[in-house]
């Protein structure tokens, strides 16, 4: 593997510098909320954002929507699906010049800060934005049911096999070594952290 020049690492430092200071002065806030490094309030919702060494990856919420606002910068348009909004500058001292990175991005991005939504379309930013977090705190919930249930799974000393949950039509087994236990949210005797689990077979 080719070793990254000295000249190029300061460049991509300086490019990670630069791009930085420039979301954080366009209104951008430190926040790991959608698993980026950075939000910006935007008219179309929020936009996640990391600097990376020679690209910027941001991110919408509101995907839908703000596809149809992107639709213009074809085919730097975003994802209609995922959201994403991504640019990237090349792994070159000149492509990563800040001030042209900044000329580049800043042009899509002053285009975003300075739109302005039709009501339904802040209409449809809130419905998106709301089932984002609706889905975010079920993904939560079940994570941490997972946990339980896997912790209450060790507790029983069923196997010592690595153990991971599985869930079939809303409910969750225990799958370990080859063996599928079906777990069972009961107190009393016999459970283990209000859990009780029951060995079936695999073709079950």
């Amino acid at each position: 593997m080719k070793r990254k020049s000295k000249a190029l690492k300061l460049a991509q430092e300086k490019f990670t510098a630069a791009l930085c200071d420039y979301v954080e002065r366009e209104g951008a806030v430190e926040d790991d909320t959608f698993l980026y490094d950075y939000t910006l309030n935007t008219p179309l919702g929020p936009l996640a954002i990391t600097v990376y060494d020679t690209w910027i990856a941001t991110c919408f919420v509101a995907a839908k929507t703000a596809h149809a606002f992107t639709r213009q910068f074809w085919p730097n348009d975003s994802n209609r699906f995922s959201g994403k909004w991504n640019f990237h500058f090349g792994h070159d001292v000149t492509s990563l010049d800040p001030e042209h990175c900044i000329c580049h991005f800043g042009f899509f991005l002053g285009k975003l800060i300075c739109y302005e939504p039709s009501d339904d379309e802040r209409a449809a930013v809130e419905a998106e934005v709301s089932a984002f977090h609706k889905r975010r705190k079920e993904y939560r919930q079940a994570a941490k049911l997972e946990d339980a249930i896997i912790d209450a799974f060790h507790e029983s000393g069923l196997s010592s096999e690595h153990a991971a949950p599985k869930w079939e039509d809303g409910e969750c087994f225990v799958v370990a070594g080859g063996r599928k236990f079906e777990a069972r949210e009961l107190a009393g005797a016999g459970s283990f952290n209000g859990w009780r689990f029951r060995e079936l077979n695999l073709t079950s």
